[in-house]
Parts: structure tokens; sequence; C-alpha cells
């Protein structure tokens, strides 16, 4: 019997290469954006900080949820059952207005018939892109346009085969032309450019190649249930737009056919008007059912829709068309969500001027305000977490930006195919996800410890009950991780190392029930605090006979990405960042490549990662609760992050502040994270000056209001206190 090499759960082996895409339009439009620029820092104490009105601020719940926005809508319908009984519906949609592409919203709704044969294998709890055992279910889309009276099955992408009229033919409501086709003609697809899309009977729709139905939630649908109150309370959707669809949706582009018009369509399946009444069985669990989700498009179920018009906020490519020069900033990864709002809002606007921002490492940001090339610094704006110091005696300040933090985001499913939304950790147990100290078959260097976070008893006992609402074969070894060294990676180490347990453990100590740290992370080896997350082991199974270039275990089920960007981009697809699968690469099958290993499925996904909270908090990630010295479990919130804030510890010279991790405070969340700009006071044009002045203004004053649109501060930042908003 062969040693197994486990499936991945964290990091990634090979640290270079970049993952191929970005959410939320950030990856290759957010070298733009920012500014920033302080003078004498004024903070003198942190305790007593005025938090203003951070509190005051939706999303950052722990459980990320898409708070109500002041753009959520609810609508009720009415309809008639088979039998003549008048029904009534209700759907809430959490957001609708200033989306960012891929983000994700809420759906919920009440007064629907109860899904049928909504558990177990093949149903709509297991498989909600292919729910064929399931009746009444709902179908959740993204379709063309937004007028209800007007829209069509032909406007929204649906995959192949399920775009086949199947009962559409018994269908009283339906068109005589469907009535008198064959099961297995297909409804057609009208693409953004207006080319109709048709199939011969049998044969599948030629969909466009922007459509893929493998996203998170399905890219444009899925099928869910309704619970047997006829509620559910919480279906997340993520939305797209022309950004990664501009044939099958084309949101935002005024240039098509629906003038960038998009909308969220809700469609409960009910029982069909029949032409006979033996023509449209009920639900039965067979797969010709009258009932399932593929039933959505059937004249009887079109009617009953419910459909809500979305918006998108202004991408930050909109900033291309200004051919002004850019004031060029650079640093803090953190930003990434703010910068996708305020840049926009800095191009667009009149009495302002055209910023840029390239995203790169804290450090290397801070180091490029000291480095010369061709008689000019590289960078004369830098946004940091960490306070940043000049070797060369260029005089520099740090004014404060925003405020926010690294959180441990949990994609982790039950029993019942639902999303578990309560963890926590301590120290120990990140030291341990970040270290290789989980076991992974055939490594000799962990082969006592436990092979995963969920069999770990530490883990058991700071969440009691929880393993037991897992499926037996659910393992998380540990955590996606960005490479590189952004301060995210500082404050987390930093963190470990406030616990004196988890300090212990890095040198050597074995854990109450015996667990030891691998031995190529002991003691010196990788000191807490660090700057970078790293792949130390280098066990290598010499006997490994699959076919791929050897290399060690470690690297193959390891997780890094590139950037906090792709950190987002893997949660959201639910894919492994691990090489550990040996694949057929190329033409002919004889040459072999490490790749990952398969997308997780919806019900049975296991899966954390280190990430920055405004990221969590837009894709709607589960937060973990993470200890704090007061020995509290404590999850992201406004209030957590300002009780953090009002105990902070004050550098002396530069007057930034960062967390108190000694602090005794029950309610502080210890992953604060505030962001400086760095700016030299000296050896600037007064055109740069006056501008990174005016940049450092605008972004701790207007830029701290809460909201979705254009220049507006995103969820998962804490608007900026008075005496912060002072020092900047």
């Amino acid at each position: 019997m062969q040693p197994k090499v486990r499936r991945p759960g964290a990091r990634r082996t090979c640290l270079t290469g970049r993952p191929l895409r970005r959410i939320s339009a950030l990856g290759a439009v957010i070298g733009l954006a920012g500014l920033g620029a302080g003078f004498a820092p004024s903070v003198q104490a942190s305790p007593g900080l005025d938090t203003g009105p951070a509190t005051s601020q939706p999303g950052l719940s722990g459980v990320a949820n898409a708070a109500d926005s002041g753009s959520s809508v609810t609508q009720t319908h009415s309809w008639l059952d088979d039998n003549g009984t008048t029904r009534s519906g209700t759907v809430t949609v959490s957001k609708t207005q200033n989306l960012a592409t891929r983000e994700i919203v809420n759906i919920s709704w009440s007064g629907f018939l109860p899904t049928v044969n909504s558990a177990g294998a093949s149903s709509v709890h297991a498989a909600p892109q292919a729910a064929i055992a399931s009746g009444f279910p709902v179908v959740l889309m993204e379709c063309q346009g937004d007028n209800a009276a007007t829209m069509t099955p032909s406007d929204c992408a649906f995959p192949n085969p399920n775009r086949y009229y199947y009962y559409a033919i018994h269908d009283a409501q339906e068109s005589a032309q469907v009535q008198q086709s064959s099961s297995y003609d297909s409804r057609s697809f009208t693409e953004t450019s207006g080319k109709v899309d048709r199939a011969d009977t049998y044969e599948p729709v030629p969909l466009p190649s922007d459509f893929s139905d493998s996203n998170v939630l399905g890219t444009n649908w899925y099928a869910t249930w309704t619970d047997p109150d006829g509620t559910h309370p919480n279906a997340r959707f993520e939305v797209r737009s022309t950004k990664e669809a501009p044939q099958s949706l084309g949101c935002s582009d005024t240039s098509n056919r629906s003038k960038g018009a998009c909308s969220i369509v809700v469609v409960p399946v009910r029982p069909m008007d029949c032409i006979s009444a033996t023509g449209c069985p009920g639900p039965t669990g067979d797969l010709g059912l009258s009932t399932d989700f593929k039933e959505w498009q059937s004249a009887s179920n079109w009617r009953n829709k419910f459909v809500f018009p979305v918006t998108f906020k202004p991408f930050p490519d909109i900033c291309d068309l200004d051919s002004r020069i850019a004031l060029p900033t650079q640093g803090s990864q953190v930003l990434n969500q703010a910068m996708a709002s305020w840049l926009p809002k800095f191009c667009t606007s009149t009495d302002l001027f055209k910023l840029g921002f390239t995203r790169v490492n804290d450090s290397t940001a801070r180091s490029n305000l000291d480095v010369k090339v061709g008689g000019k610094y590289l960078s004369n704006l830098a946004f940091t977490t960490e306070p940043a110091h000049s070797a060369t005696g260029r005089p520099i300040v740090n004014a404060p930006v925003a405020v926010s933090g690294f959180g441990v985001a949990v994609a982790l499913d039950n029993t019942g195919y639902e999303q578990v939304n309560q963890v926590n950790l301590n120290a120990r147990l990140l030291a341990k996800l970040v270290t290789e100290s989980y076991n992974a078959p055939p490594d000799p260097n962990v082969q006592s410890n436990p092979e995963s976070l969920l069999s770990d008893p530490e883990f058991a006992k700071l969440n009691p009950g929880l393993v037991a609402q897992l499926p037996p074969a659910t393992q998380i070894d540990n955590s996606i991780l960005v490479q590189g060294s952004p301060d995210l990676v500082y404050e987390v180490t930093r963190y470990i190392a406030s616990d004196p347990d988890a300090v212990a453990w890095l040198g050597g100590k074995p854990d109450p029930w015996g667990m030891k740290v691998n031995p190529y992370y002991q003691g010196n080896k990788w000191p807490v605090p660090n700057a970078q997350f790293e792949i130390r082991d280098p066990y290598q199974w010499k006997d490994d006979p699959r076919k791929c270039e050897p290399k060690p275990v470690m690297e193959q089920v390891g997780q890094f990405v590139y950037d906090l960007a792709s950190v987002a981009d893997a949660m959201v697809n639910r894919q492994p960042q691990d090489y550990s699968v040996c694949k057929v690469a190329g033409q002919g099958g004889d040459v072999f490549a490490w790749g990952h290993s398969d997308r997780q499925l919806l019900g049975q996904r296991a899966m954390l990662a280190i990430m920055d909270l405004p990221s969590a908090d837009a894709y709607q990630f589960p937060l973990a609760g993470l200890q704090n010295h007061a020995g509290k479990f404590v999850t992201p919130s406004n209030d957590s992050l300002a009780a953090a804030l009002s105990v902070a510890s004050v550098d002396s010279e530069t007057g930034t502040l960062s967390a108190n991790l000694q602090s005794s405070s029950p309610d502080a969340y210890p992953g604060l994270m505030p962001v400086y700009a760095a700016a030299p006071t000296h050896g600037l044009t007064t055109t740069e000056a006056g501008q990174y002045a005016s940049m450092i203004r605008w972004l701790s004053t207007a830029g701290q209001t809460y909201g979705d649109a254009a220049g507006q501060l995103p969820a998962g930042y804490l608007a900026l206190p008075a005496s912060m908003r002072a020092q900047a």
C-alpha cells in the first residue's frame, strides 16, 4: 500500500506564478488610486480615543453578511395554485445598487411552497447546480435587462442540457410553438450583441464562452430550497458584471442590447398549469419531474418570477479614460477595497485629480520612499501599517487614512450542506496552521500529529460539538496564505507571538495533547513576529510513483497565493491552492505537471484563509473569533475594532497606532490594522505637495463616509475617529 499524499488545505508550493484572475476588477486595474501625506502627528495617547461614527457602519459582522446598505429591495407577489387557492410570496435582496462585480448579496424569501426532497444525494442541498431530486425548488439567476414585463428566458444564460423544453411542452401557458415541439428542443439564448444562439433537437445551445456555471454559487444561476415553513433566510448570490461576462450579461455596458441593464431574477418552481391532468407528474425524485429546477423557464413558472434590477459602482478602470498623469502612490493591500471606491471618485470629480495606486508589499513601499534611481525617489507616498522611518534622513510623516484588520475567513459546510458561521481560533492554532505542522503523509517530520485542524483536540475544545456536525472526511490541513511580506503577515505573526502558549509551542513544547511544531520551524528557525510565511520542510517522498517531477510533500499540500486579492479569489471559487495532483499536461498524454486538487463542491467546503477584513466582508466569508489577551473569542465588527482602537499602542516617534495585544479589554479584536499614508515633508514640488496634502485631507474626511457609492467607505473599514482625522 503506497503512502498517502494528503489533499491540500493551505499553502502553495511554488512561490512563483500569478493566478490568472482577480476579484472585483481589481486585478489589472488597481494599479491606480489613493493618496496620502501627513504632517506633525498629534496623537498623544490612545486610551479614551474618540471612535466617532464607527459603529454606524453595516457589515463587519464576523459572519460577514451583506447588511441592508440602503438599496435593499423587497417584493411581494400573489399567484394561484393549480387548485385556485391564492398564495402570496415575498422576496428580499439585501443590496441592489452600487454593487462591486463578484460581490455577494443575500436573498431571502417567505410564503413559498416547501421544497420536497430537499436533502440527500442529488438534492438542492447536496448539489445546488444539479438539483435533480428536489421538487418545488427556487432558482436564482442573473439576467440581461431590468423590465419584468418584457424579459424572457432567452435573456438568461442557463447551462445545457437544462435549456431543453422537457415538460414545457405540456404547459398550458406556453405558446403553441413550444407545445408542438419536442421535449429536447432548446430555448434560445440572446447574447448582449443581439446574436441569437439556437440549437437543433437534442443539440446543446452554443452559449458564449464567458458563461460558466462553476463559480461559488453558479456563475449566473443556482437552485436552492425552501424550508418546511415556506422560508429561506440567507441564500448567498454572486453578481457579475460586464467585466466577467460581456457576452452573456454585459451589466453596465451601455452599448449593448439592454443598455447595460441587468437583474437578479428569482423563480419559485410551482405546480405547472398542465394541458393534461396526467401530463405533469409531481415531485417523485425522478429525473423528469415537472417540478424540478429545469422548469424555471416554463411559462407557468416564469410568470411568477421576481425581478430585481441591479446597478454596479464605477469600475476602477474608468480612470483609463482620464488622460491626465496620475499622482502616484503605492502600498498596503488592505486598501484594495477602499481604493476600488476612492479611485473612480477622484478621476471623475472636477474638483479632484487623477490618482495612481500600485499594490505592493508595505515594506517595499516604505523602502521606496528612501531609494533614488536617476536622481528621483522611487516613491513619494506609501500606504503602510507599520510606521515608515527614513534610513537616509528624509523627513517622513505618517497620516492615518483607514482602520481595518486581518481575519481568518472560513468556508466550512456541515452535514446539512449549510455553511458553518462560527469558529473559534487561538494563537496556538494559528501557529499550527502556518507552520506545516499537521500530518501530511508520508512526511515523517509531522507523522505523530493530527492530520487536520478538525481532528486536533485543541480545536474541538475551543469549538464544542462542531466537529460532530461535519462530514466525517472533512479536513483542513492549513490555511490559504499570501506570499511576500505585506504588513498583514507581520501582524498575524505578532498576534501569535503575543501568546505565551503559542510561543512555547513554537519553541518545541508539545501542546497538552502531545502535538509538536514541525521541527523546521522550531525555535529560531522561524522566529515570530515574522515578515513572511514560509515553506521550510524539505522532506521529499523518494518512492513517489507519480510521473510528475518530484518535489517536497509540504510544497504539494501548501497553499500560497500571489496577493490578498488572490486569497479572496481562491475562497470565492472554492479552489484549494495546493499543487498536489499529478495531471496530464499538453498533447499526447506523456507530459505530466502538478496541479490543484478539485474545486470543492457546495456542501463539502473545508477551507480557511488569512486575509483582509474588507475583502472578507465584500464576499461574505464568515470570520473566526480570535482569542484576545483577556481570553475572549472576538469576531471583527465595528464595535470590536473600535474597542481595539481605544486601547491601541502608540509609537512615540511617529504617533502611529497598533494593536495592543496585551490589553485586558474583553471586547478588543486582536486583528486591528490601521493604515497610514507615509509621505516626505521635503523635496516635493509645490504641485506634488499640494496634491498629496489634498488627497490626505479628502481620504481622512470625505472618504470616511460609509456607503457603497464611488468615493464612500466600503464595509470592512472602521471610519476614522475625530482624533485620527485631526492627526491626518
